[in-house]
């Protein structure tokens, strides 16, 4: 019986399609465009020069554009690494011998912005944002962190660490 049923030649038909437009996507010449990668390891603090970027041809869209030259890094960057608005920016000044301490910072609270901090213990300190809480495309928050005195950060570390942290800033 089965050598008198019909052969399936909608479905080959189909299989032959897909495989077509596949090698079509493939060989297809899509749009580029330049995107900055790090030429060598840039520390944190350090900024960006022009001998400090490498430029590399990505599909349109991969990567958000952005203005390298001129910027800071914000987290180390190893060789090879995209350069994006993760990782690199402007540092506030942050005064010498102040520590950064991870805070559920509001979002929208600039870097360099003054702010004080009522901790678990009811007492205050004062510090200034040294990176800014973001959200990403899911709404996930990432906290901030705010620089304080030596005098303050353990004080600051803790409440932190217990989510006991209150950060007020002024209007």
């Amino acid at each position: 019986m089965l050598l008198l049923a019909k052969p399936p030649y909608l479905r080959w038909a189909l299989v032959v399609i897909i495989f077509v437009a596949a090698v079509a996507w493939e060989v297809a010449d899509r749009a580029t465009v330049p995107h900055p990668f790090a030429a060598r390891a840039i520390p944190r603090g350090e900024t960006v020069e022009v001998d400090d970027v490498e430029w590399r041809q990505l599909p349109g869209g991969a990567l958000p554009s952005i203005d390298v030259l001129g910027s800071t890094a914000v987290a180390d960057i190893a060789a090879g690494d995209p350069l994006t608005s993760s990782v690199i920016g402007s540092l506030p000044p942050v005064p010498e011998g102040w520590w950064s301490v991870p805070v559920a910072l509001p979002l929208g609270v600039p870097p360099g912005s003054k702010v004080r901090l009522s901790l678990i213990d009811g007492t205050t300190a004062h510090g200034i944002v040294s990176r800014a809480a973001t959200e990403d495309e899911f709404g996930i928050e990432r906290a901030g962190a705010v620089a304080v005195s030596e005098s303050d950060v353990d004080r600051v570390a803790a409440s932190s660490a217990a989510g006991s942290i209150v950060v007020l800033v002024a209007p």
